[in-house]
């Protein structure tokens, strides 16, 4: 998701006297995000990680100020896929080739005996991108066979295994707990011009963050509004965002929002030197900036 100031609130212009807006932009694919930020039609967005690092490494000034969450993909097959080896020969569908969820397969089929292509191959797996939505239904109408999986961000797995059009094969956080996968970042020109709006955002993100935290998330979960907003805002039953926020394995404990520099230099490793997808030499100091994040845990009131 990507946000937006209103263009009579743009850096290049005058600040305003009265508090800005900020708009929500809910987009289909992360290349719609990566686009809208390079034009700068979007100020700020939730990012997968990797491919946020590719568009700092290509010079667009973004900082990294949150993760968004920790864990919280999950891999499945299809109906038709009784073991691993059938993978070969076949698509897996991934958010992008610049995401988490796309090392994360890497490393599980690699560790496998099992090659990871970009394009297909009767002896290989191919990875496929395709936006996350999308692939529940796409699994659910392949009827040729070819798509042996998909892994992806909840809720979509989390529905598609809730319908019977695919079955649950593991969590993300089996394969690495706790990994990061999203981020907010924003474009340096916006912090500079409106740093408060953005430290109230952030610390705004930490508090919704805390009502999830596994202390308190139990009582908080069922809560009528905040299941008809998600449930809204995702176009989903309400049963299957109670089943994400019980069986992904994903993590909101606010203090593991703080962005890590040492856990962003794994992924970038390992997508440069293992994978060849980024060039594993950006200055993660220079792309992160904690504070925001760390002065919002700071100032949590629960």
């Amino acid at each position: 998701m990507g946000l937006a100031l209103p263009r009579r609130l743009s850096p290049i212009g005058p600040l305003p006297e009265a508090p800005a807006e900020v708009h929500a932009l809910p987009l289909n694919s992360w290349e719609q995000i990566a686009s809208g930020l390079e034009s700068d039609e979007i100020n700020a967005a939730f990012i997968n990680i990797p491919l946020a690092m590719d568009l700092f490494d290509r010079g667009l000034d973004i900082a990294l100020l949150m993760f968004t969450h920790r864990g919280g993909s999950r891999m499945t097959c299809s109906p038709g896929v009784k073991r691993i080896p059938d993978f070969k020969g076949k698509s897996v569908l991934i958010p992008h080739l610049l995401s988490v969820q796309h090392m994360l397969l890497y490393r599980f089929l690699d560790a496998r005996g099992m090659v990871l292509e970009k394009s297909w191959s009767p002896e290989t797996v191919c990875a496929e991108p395709v936006p996350p939505f999308l692939m529940p239904e796409m699994t659910s109408k392949d009827q040729a066979g070819d798509i042996a999986g998909f892994i992806c961000e909840a809720p979509f797995g989390t529905r598609a295994v809730e319908q019977g059009q695919a079955r649950h094969l593991l969590a993300s956080r089996d394969l690495w707990p706790d990994h990061p996968c999203s981020a907010f970042v924003v474009r340096r020109a916006l912090l500079e011009s409106h740093p408060k709006i953005i430290e109230n955002l952030v610390l705004s993100f930490f508090r919704c963050a805390a009502l999830l935290d596994t202390d308190t998330g139990k009582a908080k979960k069922e809560d009528d509004v905040l299941m008809a907003q998600a449930s809204n805002f995702l176009k989903l039953p309400e049963k299957i965002i109670a089943g994400v926020l019980e069986s992904s394995g994903v993590t909101y404990a606010p203090e593991l929002l703080v962005p890590d520099a040492a856990l962003l230099d794994i992924i970038q490793q390992y997508m440069g030197r293992t994978m060849g997808l980024l060039s594993g030499t950006i200055n993660l100091e220079d792309f992160i900036m904690p504070a925001f994040a760390r002065k919002a845990l700071g100032e949590l009131d629960i």
